[in-house]
């Protein structure tokens, strides 16, 4: 079976995040609450960039969530309160007809 690769991050310590839309009923809602209608591969290819674009402009050395992600030692609770607000910036920039900064991966 062949997976499509969403989205691919690489971190300030060299680790790569590849990201992979998931194919169940949630993923698509999540998709539609956050205005892609039922595109989970813009969802997922969006997703962890933004984690990177929101720690970057936020002064913040490492995301959290990606972290995690990586299993490498994070902060949970910070990781928690990061990806509430890395939907809440997708919602946002869908409504708004933004998109990712370029240079996020």
């Amino acid at each position: 079976m062949l997976r499509m690769i969403g989205s691919r991050v690489v971190l300030p310590c060299g680790r790569a995040i590849v990201g992979y839309p998931h194919n169940t009923e949630e993923y698509r809602r999540t998709a539609r609450r956050l205005g892609y209608d039922d595109d989970v591969m813009a969802m997922c290819a969006d997703h962890d960039p933004l984690h990177q674009a929101l720690a970057r402009f936020l002064g913040i050395d490492d995301s959290q969530a990606l972290l995690e992600a990586a299993g490498l030692p994070c902060d949970h609770n910070i990781a928690l309160a990061e990806e509430d607000a890395v939907m809440a910036v997708q919602r946002y920039m869908r409504m708004a007809g933004g998109r990712v900064p370029p240079g996020q991966s």
